[in-house]
């Protein structure tokens, strides 16, 4: 285990850690769920992904998660817990995905929703065009904190890609918003304002929500972690290279 360097840790800022590695017990339709951060969060349900031994991870273990059979389209995880209300903390939302087919549309893999105008929601798509279309809003009150979509260019399919979504707060009166692929800043806004989050403690991780209707499939996914009150990075950084 690495405890925290470059940002790399499994520490008590770590409120929600999945691996492929550790991640499921069972077998399908009775699977059930342990997740092995620092917090040792509770309240985690699956409703089943299952564990992959192909394709393998290098040095991060010999599972992964998989979203790449059909059934397991349907499928996701959902964590509830009073540590996804950020507040005014910094926090990071982190992973490495794996396409195995090009997407038409966004699947919104990570989405935490209340209702049309107070929601968050990730994604990492791979897109026909060669790219992934990364994509990170939160809409409050009906009004957007952040909207960010782009692209991420010159990608191939079966390769994993390290997405990293992080808040930096600055005293009281200043936050940033950071979107990094692969360790390199994609896009970034600084706002003159720090937003309370406290949309919804509830995080669907791959599944349909009242926010999208279908679900992330033709992916692989390892490593998912939420950092609360660690902003992990501020800065381009060399992706891990195995498990925290």
């Amino acid at each position: 285990m690495i405890t925290n360097r470059n940002g790399f840790g499994n520490d008590s800022h770590s409120v929600l850690y999945i691996t492929g590695e550790e991640g499921l017990i069972g077998a399908y339709p009775s699977s059930t769920f342990t997740e092995s951060s620092k917090n040792g969060l509770t309240g985690v349900t699956i409703d089943y992904v299952e564990q992959s031994i192909t394709p393998t991870h290098g040095d991060f273990g010999s599972k992964v998660l998989n979203w790449n059979t059909t059934e397991n389209v349907e499928k996701g995880v959902t964590a509830t817990s009073s540590d996804f209300l950020f507040g005014k903390q910094d926090y990071c939302i982190d992973f490495f995905i794996r396409g195995s087919a090009w997407a038409a549309g966004s699947t919104h893999f990570i989405t935490s929703f209340v209702d049309a105008s107070n929601y968050m929601s990730i994604d990492g798509y791979f897109n026909s065009g060669g790219y992934i279309l990364w994509y990170w809003q939160i809409k409050d009150g009906g009004t957007d904190i952040i909207n960010f979509i782009r692209q991420q260019n010159d990608v191939s399919l079966n390769t994993w890609y390290h997405g990293a979504f992080v808040r930096k707060v600055t005293g009281t009166s200043n936050e940033r918003y950071d979107l990094y692929g692969n360790g390199v800043i994609i896009t970034g806004v600084t706002r003159e304002s720090v937003h309370n989050y406290q949309i919804d403690d509830t995080i669907n991780i791959g599944k349909e929500s009242a926010l999208v209707s279908g679900n992330m499939k033709n992916v692989y996914v390892d490593n998912f972690r939420v950092s609360k009150g660690n902003k992990r990075w501020d800065r381009g950084f060399n992706i891990p290279k195995r498990s925290y």
